[in-house]
This record gives structure tokens, C-alpha cells and sequence, in this order.
């Protein structure tokens, strides 16, 4: 009796030695041989100085190398290679011109790239802006402000630019938060020939493929004689 009590142990542990691992669960998933979950803590992989100092990589093997360039490395082909991240990635930079001069006052006016190509002044109730080829994130905003005429206005001048957004097949914009920024026309500086601009990065937006961008602008300040001029503005889209 002790020998087939015995002999039924043994073959209990052999079977859980080969069977799958759950840590944090009791029921791992049936395609994982290993099921690690918490909802506070993550995985740790080895951490190496250099991919160099593993010895016979075989195929598959990852590890993260903590001098640079630094970042996931995994062993393909018989060769490292680095996980390429976001930050890796060149950006596309959307252009957008007004075309015409703009009156800045506190009605919006929108700037975007109508079907006849850039130069062009929409309006989102009437014209779709192109469709973004693809997917990608919205990283930084630039705008540019050129007065069209000499004026020297005697109080600072600001001006909001707002990126607004519409998704594939829709013509309903909605702004999108974070996505702005503030251009300052300084007072007592006569205006020709300058070129006013202001910049946010760290903005992290994902855009879908297919989405439309227009970007608005409108005046926060008051003048007797509202200053006129061009815009232009770039998007940054990893």
C-alpha cells in the first residue's frame, strides 16, 4: 500500500513539474507556460551592461542592456537587436499655411489643407482636411504668426492656436486637450517683417489613421485696430 502511495506522489510531482506556471494566479492561461499577473508590480528581465557579456545567446533571448544605447535587446538571426521604441521613430510634420490674412479677432478662424493642397483657409462645417495615411501620435505643435502690415499696438497681443480633430468620415471637430498654445505679439515693436512663434512638445496623442486636423485660432486680447497678418503651424506625428 505505502508503494503505490509512493509510487502515485512521485508521479503527481513529475506531472507538476511539467505542467504550467501560474504566479499571482492559480489558473493560468491555457496558451502560456509561464502566467505571471499583479496589478501593482511588473516583470523583470536580467539587466546586463552590454548584450556582450551573455555568453552563447541562443535564439529568442531577451535582456535589457543598461548602458547605451540602452533599451530592450533581443537575439534574432544570430545577431542583437534592439526594440525599436516611439522616441526612435522620425516624425512626420504636417504643414499648415492660412493663405490669405486674418483679421485675429475671438471668433475662431481655422486653418487647415483643403483638397486644393496647402494655401487654403476652411472652415470644418464645409471641407474635409485629407485623411492622415496612418496611425501615429501627436507630439508637438509650432505656429508662426507674420503680421501682413507696420502696426505698433500698445498692449501685449495674444492669440490662441487649437489643434481640433474629426474622425474618419466624420466632419465633427472637437479640440483636443493639451493641444494648444498662445502666440504673443509684443506691444510697442512695430510688427513688419516679424515673425512671431510659439511651440508645445510632450504632447502624447494618439491619432487614428483616417482622422482629419484643423488647427483654430482666435484672439484673447482686444485691440481698437485688431493686428492682421499670415499663420502657419506644424504638427509633429510619430
Amino acid at each position: 500500500m505505502k508503494h503505490r502511495l509512493l509510487t502515485a506522489l512521485l508521479l503527481l510531482i513529475t506531472a507538476t513539474t511539467y505542467a504550467q506556471v501560474g504566479i499571482g494566479t492559480t489558473t493560468p492561461d491555457p496558451s502560456a507556460q509561464l502566467d505571471v499577473v499583479a496589478t501593482d508590480k511588473g516583470v523583470l528581465v536580467p539587466r546586463v551592461t552590454s548584450t556582450t557579456a551573455v555568453s552563447a545567446p541562443t535564439e529568442g533571448l531577451l535582456v535589457y542592456q543598461t548602458g547605451s544605447p540602452a533599451g530592450f535587446y533581443v537575439r534574432q538571426a544570430g545577431a542583437w537587436v534592439r526594440l525599436v521604441t516611439e522616441t526612435d521613430l522620425p516624425s512626420t510634420v504636417l504643414p499648415f499655411f492660412s493663405g490669405t490674412t486674418i483679421t485675429f479677432q475671438p471668433a475662431l478662424f481655422f486653418v487647415g489643407l483643403s483638397s486644393n493642397g496647402p494655401n487654403s483657409t476652411i472652415h470644418p462645417a464645409n471641407v474635409f482636411y485629407p485623411a492622415l495615411p496612418r496611425s501615429g501620435t501627436l507630439t508637438a505643435l509650432t505656429v508662426g504668426i507674420s503680421p501682413s502690415s507696420n502696426q505698433t499696438l500698445t498692449a501685449p497681443f495674444l492669440i490662441l492656436a487649437q489643434v481640433y480633430r474629426a474622425d474618419l468620415n466624420s466632419n465633427s471637430y472637437s479640440a483636443i486637450p493639451g493641444a494648444q498654445t498662445t502666440i504673443l505679439i509684443p506691444p510697442f515693436v512695430p510688427t513688419a517683417g516679424r515673425v512671431f512663434e510659439a511651440k508645445i512638445t510632450g504632447l502624447f496623442t494618439p491619432l487614428a489613421e483616417g482622422s482629419h486636423l484643423l488647427i483654430g485660432f482666435s484672439a484673447l486680447s482686444q485691440a481698437s485696430t485688431p493686428p492682421t497678418g499670415y499663420v502657419s503651424a506644424a504638427l509633429s506625428i510619430k
